[in-house]
């Protein structure tokens, strides 16, 4: 009798599918988990499933993904959540990639990308990657109606959000602000928008506000200070805050780095929106 072991099969495909769900948690780097379902299919089976639940498309990998769309479009089904990067996507291979994602169900990316979305289909999380005053056009709006959770990114001089937002549950906004003055400025006037969006959504169960610098260098001490005595007259306990400043947009070598902070926030999924600290208990 041969003294080879072998593993039992169940066995296999279970540590084959725990090495994808790691090699999963950065989409840009799946490498060799790739090669995985090229072992057999019962590997490429239990894998498939796993690396395109969260699809990142950037400037270098759309065609490819756009091709994938056309000649196998099966494998983007499983795709459950989408984050675009960079402004320079070509557009015509947009359409056949979101088109194939069938079950999208989070999405994070800029307003553009709305016009390829199909409109049978309900996005319930959103993170909008443009600054939200700009932003306008039937299809975002439509998107956002039907939407049950939205992150958007808002300059402090210019808080007001040009869409409607009926039937949201959970919003969060980055707060941006360019030099350390506007919190002293601005502040008190964002707080005010705020109040008119906690006056309208009767169906909010939680806003979380996360102040964000735009260049590095100062901090977001007097927003804090503003919103915690803001807080004390609201006695509203679906205001939550963030305590912790995030990295800034623009860091001390003058490299653009928000595509890469936008992206640890999508691959956060869930667990971003119970974060923060609630400003005040029922």
């Amino acid at each position: 009798m041969s003294r080879q072991q072998t593993l039992p099969p169940e066995l296999i495909l279970l540590i084959a599918e725990c090495a994808a769900l790691h090699t999963a948690q950065n989409p840009l780097h799946l490498g060799w988990a790739t090669s995985l379902c090229r072992v057999c299919r019962s590997f490429r089976r239990v894998v498939t499933p796993i690396l395109y639940a969260h699809v990142v498309v950037t400037e270098d990998n759309l065609d490819c993904l756009a091709l994938l769309a056309r000649d196998a479009p099966a494998a983007l089904a499983w795709t459950r959540s989408a984050t675009f990067l960079g402004g320079r996507l070509f557009r015509p291979s947009l359409q056949p990639l979101i088109h194939a994602m069938t079950r999208l169900t989070a999405f994070t990316g800029r307003e553009f990308l709305f016009d390829y979305i199909d409109e049978d289909l309900t996005i319930s999380s959103i993170f909008l990657t443009d600054i939200a005053p700009y932003l306008d056009g039937d299809d975002v709006t439509r998107c956002i109606k039907k939407a049950t959770r939205l992150h958007i990114v808002i300059m402090l001089c210019d808080p007001n959000v040009g869409f409607e937002l009926s039937q949201l549950e959970y919003l969060m906004i980055d707060v941006l602000a360019n030099k350390e003055s506007e919190w002293r400025l601005y502040t008190p006037e964002f707080l005010q928008h705020v109040d008119s969006i906690l006056d309208s959504q009767q169906a909010l169960r939680r806003i979380l506000l996360r102040p964000r610098c735009l260049n590095s260098g100062f901090t977001a001490e007097r927003f804090y200070s503003e919103v915690e005595e803001w807080g004390e007259t609201q006695r509203d306990s679906r205001i939550w805050i963030h305590d912790i400043v995030g990295p800034s947009f623009i860091d001390e070598n003058g490299t653009h780095v928000y595509e890469a902070l936008h992206l640890q926030d999508a691959l956060a999924g869930d667990e971003l929106w119970l974060t923060g600290r609630q400003l005040c208990h029922a």
